[in-house]
């Protein structure tokens, strides 16, 4: 009976350790589908708030409903475009927040009621042309595409209707055709609404005030591709050159074909000395361009003429202060930019300054150094921006983009930026070097240059200033056109110990993906965004969700061209890091004495040409 007992024990002993180890087993996998659960909460998470991010920074309206038509979501540029807003819109009926009708007729678009349902191949339909009657009963010409998400079942779960504003109506009442508006051959906005919206806007600019500039732009080389490959090459070229242009101003811009080989692109909220730098960005993106027709190459060029428009401004007599300053431009400066000043006969060409003067300039001492302070909003140290200007024969300063876009021209502009960083980091002191932190900016001519880092290493080494005290703005576009460069070069800087910032950023969260693994410190915001924050309210959404983005990839922002206290408090409220501008402080000149000491030791510096 013992020996029975005794089994009957290991029997249970065993029973109750194998009931042990399946409650553990039990246990840890019940744990680990908690962790499991818990880890895809957290991805769950992380892809809304993404989304949410990417909703807030793209520049298209984005409307979602279920697969009843009622409305759940629009980011904030479709609330700008519907003036509806989501809180208002949930639960109605898409027709009802965006009644779209066609151009032509006026009829409604069926496609965008609830009732209608579209075939399944038109998951992805092509953008198309409408009208949308705003809730404030004002009209808008959009573009608008329509996606629907499907269930495995094949039973439509949802619709994404995404929208893109296009140019006004030519006049109160009238349902404009697309063919009074627009040039059939490229798709953008024809002479006569060109000039409709230039007169639109130089009427709604306040007094005293230069916020736009206008363009008018002049292929080179067209006729002669016309005349050897025929009309046909000549009509492709103008479709490619349409694209690039697109692709290198900000959608809120307005882009025309005039007739020819002839645009325009009104750029809105962009004084001249901004535009100065995008006119230079398109010049050089065109004479990038290689045309190709059967097997032949082309090069394309472009002049560019440029003028500023102010409240009191005619709108024929800006397009023709354009039209002759783009005449110059192709005649005496055989392409590039030229600047009319529309207060002066005389006109100012962004290629007026010869090589020859800017090298005299760099000889005799006429190059000057400013600093403007960089206000932190957060309790970080304040640090300055470096500020490189010109002195005339006369003795007057030369406009900072006119210098810049003349010294690019004449590819000087990478020897200038050897000059800004010898003679900052010569002029610090000790106990300055210790103290200051310093913004540079480089241009895409060292970028490229092989023996740049070495000559910045060289510099280190015979200054007090720490590298880590010392951040090198690189622009997005230099980055972008030379990406394969850049990353390395941006590695090479942060191997010295330097701080990276990527400068006059627009949103192209392209850009931000290339560099997503590389470890930039700041973002700087493009001044144009910054200038239209008053203005448009979608530019504020544009402005938090860049600034969320970079938040999210471990970037601090910088917003410059900080103009007034408005712009200022917007800025607070979105959570920017940095603000530069003349509200923030006015541009200050570095020690005239310390500078002039520097200058007189560093005469003919072999480092600083690198030969």
């Amino acid at each position: 009976m013992q020996n029975s007992s005794g089994l009957g024990e290991i029997a249970l002993s065993l029973m109750l350790l194998c009931l042990a180890g399946a409650i553990v087993l039990l246990w840890r996998r019940l744990k680990s589908s908690q962790s499991e659960c818990y880890h895809l909460q957290n991805r769950l998470a992380d892809a809304i708030e993404q989304t949410q991010v990417l909703l807030h920074t793209i520049r298209d309206g984005v409307i979602t409903t279920n697969a009843h038509g009622q409305v759940e979501l629009l980011n904030p540029v479709a609330e700008y475009l519907t003036q509806w807003q989501t809180r208002e819109a949930q639960g109605r009926s898409l027709s009802e927040i965006l009644p779209l009708r066609d151009c032509t007729t006026g009829e409604p678009l069926l496609e965008f009621t609830p009732n209608h349902t579209l075939e399944r191949h038109t998951l992805n339909s092509a953008a198309r042309a409408a009208l949308l009657q705003t809730k404030d009963q004002t009209e808008k010409q959009v573009d608008s595409t329509q996606i629907e998400i499907y269930a495995p079942t094949g039973q439509i779960t949802s619709r994404v209707i995404v929208l893109r504003e296009a140019a006004t109506l030519l006049a109160a009442g009238r349902v404009a055709t697309w063919q009074d508006r627009y040039d059939a051959l490229t798709g953008l906005v024809n002479r006569q609404e060109f000039e409709h919206c230039l007169q639109q806007t130089i009427a709604l600019m306040p007094p005293d005030s230069q916020e736009h500039s206008l363009c008018l732009l002049d292929l080179d080389r067209f006729r002669e591709i016309n005349q050897i490959c025929g009309y046909g090459a000549g009509n492709d070229l103008l479709r490619q050159v349409s694209r690039l242009l697109q692709g290198k101003v900000r959608r809120a811009d307005t882009i025309a074909r005039l007739g020819g080989d002839e645009f325009a692109i009104l750029l809105y909220q962009c004084p001249t000395e901004q535009a100065m730098y995008v006119a230079q960005s398109l010049c050089e993106a065109i004479e990038n361009l290689w045309f190709e027709w059967q097997g032949q190459q082309f090069s394309v060029g472009v002049s560019i003429g440029l003028v500023g428009l102010t409240a009191d401004a005619d709108p024929v007599t800006a397009l023709k202060a354009a039209d002759k300053a783009c005449t110059i431009a192709k005649r005496h400066n055989q392409g590039g930019v030229h600047l009319y000043q529309m207060e002066s006969p005389s006109a100012a060409s962004a290629s007026r300054l010869g090589s020859a003067e800017i090298l005299q300039a760099l000889e005799s001492n006429r190059l000057r150094l400013y600093r403007q302070k960089i206000l932190p909003l957060h309790g970080e140290e304040t640090s300055h921006a470096v500020l490189l200007r010109m002195v005339d024969s006369s003795g007057n300063l030369v406009a900072p983009a006119e210098f810049t876009t003349a010294a690019a021209s004449h590819q000087f502009i990478d020897l200038l930026d050897r000059w800004v960083i010898t003679t900052l980091l010569a002029s610090q002191t000790r106990s300055a070097a210790v103290r200051s932190r310093y913004s540079i900016s480089l241009s895409e001519g060292s970028l490229t240059d092989p023996q740049f880092a070495e000559f910045l290493q060289e510099q280190f080494q015979t200054c007090e200033v720490a590298p880590h005290r010392i951040c090198f703005n690189l622009s997005e576009s230099a980055i972008r056109n030379r990406l394969e460069t850049a990353v390395p070069f941006i590695q090479r800087l942060k191997q010295m110990g330097c701080q990276v910032a990527i400068a006059d950023f627009d949103g192209n969260l392209t850009t931000l993906t290339d560099l997503a693994e590389l470890p930039i410190d700041y973002l700087k915001i493009r001044a144009a965004l910054i200038q239209s924050l008053l203005t448009d309210p979608a530019t504020f959404a544009i402005v938090e969700g860049i600034h969320h983005t970079a938040h999210r990839l471990g970037m601090k922002t910088i917003a410059g061209a900080v103009s007034t206290l408005e712009i200022q408090r917007k800025l607070a409220a979105i959570g920017i890091d940095y603000l530069q501008g003349d509200a923030v402080a006015e541009p200050q000149e570095l020690s005239a004495q310390t500078l002039k000491t520097v200058l007189e030791t560093q005469s003919d510096s072999p480092s600083l040409t690198g030969k």
